[in-house]
């Protein structure tokens, strides 16, 4: 399976969900699972070689691809169980090559007014891709969210921002909390360092709910 974890905006944890996404799946169901890592800060690919220090820690490769990665991402597929794509959106060419060729796309989108501004660009590029794709599902998940009462009418106005164009928007948010940039930092995942913090649960049940979304939802 091809996994995209994407989106045009940066700084909306887009890197550490593949990170955590990868981790599960190879913890929960110990398959072989490749990160591709098609931004420019390399922030996976990073936090792949750090990992690679841990002997303590399950192994998960990786490389680096960018523009026309269309053919190069199906090859990979034929060779892994999972793919795992953190794909950035300075390189469009890459973003909209993996969706179109990804059973699932994860899009990261803070609930602020300038993220929000780009819904219309993903809700374009998934129709699109949809064209040849016709199977991809397509997920928006809020994140880096903070506990206030004003954030909570921000999330709802996102929330009904996405509906209103049809994009599908998981239940479950995303909150600022220091684990995630303690994993991204160590080579972890958030589940491996801090299993019953708040921000582990969080992450357990979005991605658990993401892998289970189908065309019907």
């Amino acid at each position: 399976m091809l996994i995209l974890v994407g989106g045009e905006k940066g700084g909306n944890g887009k890197s550490s969900f593949a990170q955590n996404i990868a981790v599960h799946l190879t913890t929960t169901e110990h398959p072989k699972v490749l990160i591709v890592d098609c931004d420019d800060h390399q922030s996976s690919l990073d936090w792949i070689n750090t990992r690679a220090t841990n002997t303590a820690l399950s192994h998960i490769d990786g490389i680096r691809l960018f523009g026309k990665i269309r053919n190069d991402l199906l090859n990979l597929k034929s060779r892994h169980d999972y793919v795992v794509i953190d794909c950035g959106g300075l390189d469009n060419l890459a973003l909209g090559a993996a969706m179109s060729v990804s059973q699932k796309v994860l899009l990261p989108v803070r609930p602020k007014q300038r993220d929000l501004k780009n819904l219309s660009f993903l809700d374009d590029a998934i129709s699109t891709c949809r064209l040849v794709n016709p199977n991809m599902t397509a997920s928006i998940v809020l994140s880096q969210c903070t506990a206030s009462a004003e954030q909570t009418q921000r999330i709802n106005d996102a929330r009904q921002q996405c509906q209103a164009l049809s994009l599908h928007v998981l239940e479950t948010v995303s909150h600022h909390h220091s684990a995630y940039d303690e994993a991204e930092e160590t080579g972890h995942s958030v589940n491996e360092i801090e299993p019953n913090s708040q921000a582990a649960k969080e992450l357990d049940a979005i991605i658990k709910e993401f892998l289970k979304v189908s065309l019907t939802n």
